[in-house]
């Protein structure tokens, strides 16, 4: 077979930024594909070539197939890489792409059929010997009412999936009969909508498992590397957050015999390429879940503990080159946090908009895949994830210290993320002491979440005094500092508005005791200069995004004379969308009596479904919007007049 000599990148953000490097280092020319969304991207910019699509949604973007194809042989590309997501599972687009003479950089079309549906990789998996957990699988499409029955078989809770998903999008727990039927029929949605296909599955939930899975490389010559097994356990919304290899818990006696499995897998079905196959692991028991034809998000840690690029060993297989008869070592351990544009702190929901600011650490044995940039627009039309970090280490505790020390330097600044979040999972105990499982960063919150407890008063002050501290560095002359007065310390006057408050301090300096005072209504504050925290501030706009050396970010609004013509003037009746999105369903009419909690509308955003709810008892009064609308962040939703608390329903 020639040589490859171009590669179209059959994908976005920081997945398409990692192959065109590997590409580049092999001296092979890259083409990137792009949306209008993306046009100052990153991956854009270091392609050799790259063509707009045309088209505002997925589908007529990067999921449009005869366009990307057409691009591809105009263009006179030799191969298609497809990254992860979008089309890299969809076996029909590696059909199309080598009847068009193209090489698709993946296992073949037939071998991503039989795998990418979960149901027929079951099946597979259960005749090559695997252990399956208790659920439903069968070649056939059921009734609702005949799938609730097949639930209670299994025995609740019971866990739904789409099966030609993956990434865990739109998977629901039914813990009861009771709400099944509500959370089949989301799936069902979300898994049309992402998938092409709503064809579920259903599996027993186990209550407290370790995610694991096992990387391999095959070539054309039945040659098979496995490289290690990570762990993929810290999770939300069954989508990974944190993951490492090697898996720190597993006995030696238990990876030989996961490996082994896997092995038998892959020689049942003649895999060819990069691939991943994961298990769900309790009471050292390992059930067979699924695999994933191509590259995972997750190959960093892999490639970094056993000095190896599967992107390059990718090409160079579709290249028919073959692998040595045995695979290299590994050494030492590695971790990769995943960068979400969301907000832990309210229920994860999506964060969209412009990046203010953006600064990743320059470190030693530091990774950092993204494709972002200050003045980069997050969008609600793609996955929330914005960078991975990655590090390396001699030891698990050396390469935990290396990762946090990078989170705590990395600066995105104009969106919510889960920066502090990744902080707090690995100061954790149950990280330390490898306790954790797939519930614990959604069952713990209390401990998880710090950031809440810890931004109080003193937060607010320390960052005034931060910001008069950066205004005597920037006016060094004395005679022109602001607030300068003979024989009285230095003042400075910081205001700012939280939740739509406004708040008044007069910091002053008192050079002789080296002490901040920060005087609020009729209140004074005396802070020591060696007692003050390490504190960054970024500025744009009217907004002041503080980091402190703890890792907690603050954001706050500094006013100015058209800010309070420009605070929204929000009534308690009004329900507003809390992210850009899309209607799915409208579960209420006007006139509508509603109880506090109940949900009115579900909304699409970043692939995941989100319900808006009552915030009290009431009447719906009107509805502003309607069924698959698209709407903007900040829309008014709904109208609801509350019931006073004697009023019957």
């Amino acid at each position: 077979m020639k040589p490859i000599k171009k590669i179209l990148i059959a994908n976005r953000g920081e997945i398409a930024t990692r192959v065109i490097q590997s590409a580049k280092e092999m001296g092979i020319e890259t083409v990137a594909i792009y949306a209008q969304d993306d046009k100052n991207s990153q991956f854009v910019q270091n392609a050799d070539q790259a063509h707009l699509l045309s088209g505002k949604t997925l589908h007529e973007t990067y999921l449009n197939q005869e366009a990307i194809i057409g691009i591809a042989k105009k263009l006179s590309c030799d191969a298609i890489h497809p990254g992860y997501g979008f089309l890299a599972e969809n076996h029909s687009f590696a059909k199309n792409v080598n009847e068009n003479g193209i090489i698709f950089i993946g296992p073949n079309a037939k071998t991503i059929s039989l795998m990418g549906n979960k149901r027929q990789a079951k099946s597979i998996a259960e005749k090559a010997g695997l252990p399956l957990l208790p659920g439903f699988h069968k070649n056939k499409q059921l009734s609702n009412d005949n799938l609730r029955l097949e639930a209670k078989k299994i025995g609740f809770p019971v866990l739904i999936k789409a099966s030609a998903g993956g990434g865990g999008k739109g998977m629901q727990i039914a813990e009861n009969e009771k709400d099944f039927i509500d959370k089949l029929e989301s799936v069902k949605r979300v898994a049309l909508s992402a998938f092409g296909s709503d064809e579920i599955i259903l599996e027993k939930f186990l209550m407290s498992p370790r995610h694991v899975e096992v990387q391999i490389l095959a070539d054309k010559h039945k040659n098979c590397w496995v490289l290690g097994i990570r762990d993929c356990s810290l999770q939300r919304r069954y989508q990974k957050i944190i993951e490492e290899t090697p898996a720190p818990y597993l006995a030696q006696k238990t990876i030989q015999k996961i490996e082994k499995s896997v092995k038998h897998l892959i020689s049942e079905i003649s895999y060819v390429g990069a691939g991943t196959v994961e298990f769900l692991y309790e009471n050292n028991q390992f059930y067979f879940m699924e695999m994933n034809t191509r590259l995972q998000v997750e190959h960093r840690v892999t490639e970094k503990t056993y000095n190896i690029d599967l992107v390059q060993w990718q090409i160079r297989i579709a290249q028919d080159e073959k692998l040595l008869q045995s695979p290299p070592s590994s050494h030492g351990h590695s971790i990769e946090c995943r960068l979400y544009a969301e907000n832990p702190y309210n229920n994860f929901l999506p964060s969209t908009g412009t990046l203010h600011f953006v600064s990743f650490p320059e470190t030693v044995n530091i990774l950092i895949d993204s494709s972002i940039k200050t003045g980069h627009i997050v969008s609600p039309h793609y996955d929330p994830m914005l960078a991975k970090v990655i590090s390396w280490g001699k030891t698990r505790q050396e390469a935990t210290l290396k990762i946090k020390h990078a989170l705590l330097q990395t600066r995105i600044c104009g969106i919510h993320t889960n920066r502090k979040l990744l902080i707090d999972i690995l100061s954790s105990e149950e990280f330390i002491q490898n306790s954790f499982s797939t519930k614990t960063v959604e069952s713990e919150l209390t401990q998880l979440y710090q950031n809440i407890d810890t931004v109080n008063q003193e937060s607010y002050h320390m960052i005034a005094i931060r910001s008069f501290q950066q205004h005597l560095q920037q006016k060094a002359n004395t005679w022109k500092t602001k607030g300068w007065r003979i024989n009285t310390p230095p003042c400075y006057h910081f205001t700012y508005i939280l939740e739509n408050e406004t708040h008044h301090l007069k910091v002053t300096f008192h050079e002789k005791t080296q002490e901040f005072h920060v005087q609020q209504n009729e209140d004074r504050f005396i802070y020591p200069v060696d007692t003050l925290p390490t504190i960054d501030l970024y500025r744009h706009g009217h907004q002041l995004y503080a980091y402190f050396s703890s890792g907690i970010e603050l954001t706050l609004t500094l006013p100015n004379r058209d800010f309070y013509n420009c605070l929204s003037q929000e009534t308690e009746s009004s329900l507003k969308a809390p992210m850009p999105g899309k209607i799915v369903k409208l579960l209420v009419n006007e006139g509508n009596n509603v109880t506090t909690g109940s949900a009115i509308i579900i909304l699409e955003a970043m692939k995941m479904e989100h319900k808006i709810t009552a915030p009290y008892n009431g009447i719906i009064k009107k509805l502003f919007c309607r069924l698959h609308e698209n709407v903007e962040e900040g829309k008014q939703l709904v109208d609801i007049t509350k019931k006073e608390s004697n009023a019957t329903q």
